[in-house]
């Protein structure tokens, strides 16, 4: 029953994200759209919303529902003011078989803008919380670099924050060829293996298991709004809060283990 009560849970959460996403792009989106393509100078004010997609000579940057790709230099963070002037085009709906223009409405995009003229208004903007988790993120990047040479840092970052922009492409190709290239993607692996760490950490620290359970939980959902709670983090955050809830309870891990006759024995096995 428990089972069926969350598949009964998550279809009616699905069901509603579903239409919550439909709402924002009704009442949002054509605000903006309306003018695209139209070669129309278009002038936004608005805040960076999200951290900065970072390529080799490109930015990608967030503001509203507008993606902007700049130049490397000079840098922006998330939580920059900007003024912004440029022409706001449609997205393309098909790259190579993937219809991008999909996707970024799904993301809550509806417009795209190359190259514009941008004047920094001011710094710090953002939610306090997303700028503290996003500054903890490139301190450890950047540590990372000091101690650990490429490729094997890029490797590391993938790993740990889903970033594979330091992968150089020869290595993708290695990784696409050796069928492992989902090792270096935000995933159930990952998530549970930080979870595992964290979970020992605090319990090397001397708490009691109930303090330690809910402090990685709380832990958990930092670092996955800390890499920007992707779907596939998400769904791979819950999948560990259910396996920690199960040794919370003291439920069998391994499928190869005997199960024990009732709930009560296992609770008094392993509590």
């Amino acid at each position: 029953m428990a089972v069926i009560g969350f598949c009964i849970l998550f279809l009616v959460l699905g069901i509603w994200r579903h239409q919550e996403a439909q709402s924002r792009i009704a009442d949002s989106g054509p605000s903006l759209s309306e003018l695209n393509d139209s070669n129309r100078e278009v002038v936004l004010t608005g805040v960076i919303s999200s951290e900065p997609v970072i390529g080799d000579k490109t930015l990608k940057l967030r503001v509203k529902t507008v993606l902007i790709t700049v130049g490397r230099f000079p840098e922006y963070k998330y939580g920059d003011k900007l003024e912004i002037a440029g022409l706001l085009k449609t997205p393309a709906e098909d790259i190579d078989g993937f219809n991008y223009g999909n996707y970024l409405q799904k993301e809550g995009i509806y417009s795209i803008m190359d190259f514009p003229k941008i004047e920094l208004l001011g710094r710090g903007f953002g939610n306090p919380v997303m700028n503290a988790l996003f500054s903890f993120k490139n301190k450890f990047k950047e540590i990372a670099r000091n101690f650990v040479s490429p490729p094997e840092v890029g490797i590391l970052e993938a790993l740990v924050f889903g970033d594979e922009g330091k992968i150089s492409q020869e290595w993708k190709d290695k990784l696409n060829l050796t069928g492992t290239r989902h090792i270096v993607a935000v995933s159930g692996m990952n998530i549970t293996i930080i979870a595992s760490l964290i979970l020992s950490f605090i319990l090397s620290l001397g708490l009691w298991r109930r303090q330690a359970f809910y402090l990685t939980i709380f832990l958990l959902i930092l670092f996955i709004l800390m890499i920007g709670a992707p779907a596939s983090a998400v769904r791979a955050g819950i999948m560990a809060a259910v396996l920690m809830l199960a040794q919370r309870f003291g439920r069998l891990r391994s499928a190869f283990q005997r199960s024990p006759r009732s709930f009560q024995d296992c609770f008094r096995r392993y509590v």
